[in-house]
């Protein structure tokens, strides 16, 4: 005798498996750690990122946020003077104060 599954054994395993598919689909249950009901959102590396000089953060931070103003590209300390009413540059670069 052959110790290979036969061929309505391997049918069984099959539907099995299929059922079980479709009932995980149904049931909303998966295999993302953070359906799991003992998930830590603070143990989980997909949440923590490095910056350039090799230290760890959380994604979404105070110190996430720095990093993403401090490598931003534009700079909006001169508008956010002249639009507060001190001293800062105009449209024309012309220094306006504030009477």
């Amino acid at each position: 005798m052959s110790s290979q599954p036969t061929d309505t054994q391997k049918a069984k395993d099959a539907a099995a498996n299929t059922i079980q598919s479709v009932s995980n689909t149904l049931t909303g249950v998966s295999n993302d750690p953070r359906s799991q009901p003992n998930y830590d959102e603070d143990k989980d590396p997909r949440n923590f990122d490095t910056d350039a000089h090799g230290n760890t953060f959380k994604k979404g931070d105070f110190k996430d946020q720095l990093n993403r103003a401090a490598t931003s590209s534009t700079s909006s300390s001169d508008a956010s003077i002249g639009a507060s009413g001190g001293e800062g540059k105009g449209k024309d670069g012309i220094v306006e104060t504030s009477e």
